[in-house]
């Protein structure tokens, strides 16, 4: 059975689907783009597709005696209003996918029959995109000392060495580039990372017990999408301290993607795949 469930930016879930609250109508799977055409003689050219935030109309039905449907709608308006007190959303989730989301706008009233009462609510999506989240780590490698199998009968002008560098291919699942996380812990010194040919560098010193994040999302704090946090806690942006050559904010591709670093610190990588829809195979 697929759940739905409304998650308050402070945490609390409600399923939706589950007594005291029961769906009544939503259609979660209605998207629409929009295009951006030039008129031609014959037809229409197109110069891109956009997408406009997404409203969802839903009924919701509420069972239980007076009392608990009173502590019901209670604590669904405290925590509706609370997400848009603080500008900060919460999560509509259909199965494994979710979409961020404030309640806008409340309706109550009794049903004909006296059993349920009916909620009616706008759920206001200001990013029209279902996100799952696909998430991988790499371990760091400890370097070899002694390699018996690069010795050779004759001397070179150089040493041939080991070097714990890795082509990790990634599968992502997805049809579409994502945005993405990326989480690089101390201790590393210019911690450089490629995926898909594009290379995420960052010149600063990572320090044991730290971390640097690259956070590409559209959403993330403005000033906070290339930052450090030392052991104590204490962060900094270092957006500016990025390799200029490359773009560090750069989505990674879809399908198979080979992620290639000198495994010699540990990486945390999520990517957020967008969808118009939530996944019918989930």
């Amino acid at each position: 059975m697929i759940n739905v469930i409304y998650e308050s930016s402070a945490g609390r879930r409600y399923n939706l689907k589950a007594d005291p609250i029961k769906i009544k109508s939503a259609n979660f799977h209605n998207y629409a783009w929009t295009r951006e055409v030039v008129s031609m003689r014959y037809g229409e050219r197109v110069q891109r597709f956009s997408k406009d935030a997404q409203e969802y109309e839903t009924t919701l039905y509420l069972r239980g005696n007076q009392t608990q449907v009173k502590k019901t709608l209670y604590d669904l308006h405290n925590d509706f209003e609370s997400d848009i007190i603080s500008q900060t959303p919460g999560k509509l989730w259909w199965h494994n996918s979710y979409i961020p989301c404030y309640v806008v706008a409340s309706s109550t009233y009794p049903h004909e029959n006296d059993v349920w009462t009916c909620n009616e609510v706008t759920i206001y999506c200001p990013s029209p995109f279902w996100i799952e989240e696909r998430n991988f780590s790499f371990y760091p490698v400890e370097e070899q000392t002694s390699y018996p199998y690069l010795d050779f009968n004759v001397d070179f002008p150089f040493d041939f060495s080991y070097k714990p560098r890795a082509v990790l291919p990634i599968e992502t699942g997805h049809y579409a580039p994502s945005s993405f996380r990326m989480v690089i812990h101390g201790p590393c010194v210019n911690p450089s990372v490629n995926i898909g040919g594009n290379i995420y560098n960052v010149n600063v010193s990572v320090p044991a017990g730290g971390y640097l994040v690259i956070d590409s999302r559209q959403d993330a704090p403005l000033g906070w999408q290339v930052y450090l946090r030392n052991a104590s806690g204490q962060a900094s942006n270092v957006f500016d301290d990025r390799n200029p050559n490359y773009q560090i904010l750069e989505r990674i591709p879809g399908g198979t993607v080979d992620l290639t670093y000198p495994r010699t610190y540990g990486i945390d990588l999520t990517l957020y795949l967008e969808r118009s829809e939530p996944s019918w195979m989930n």
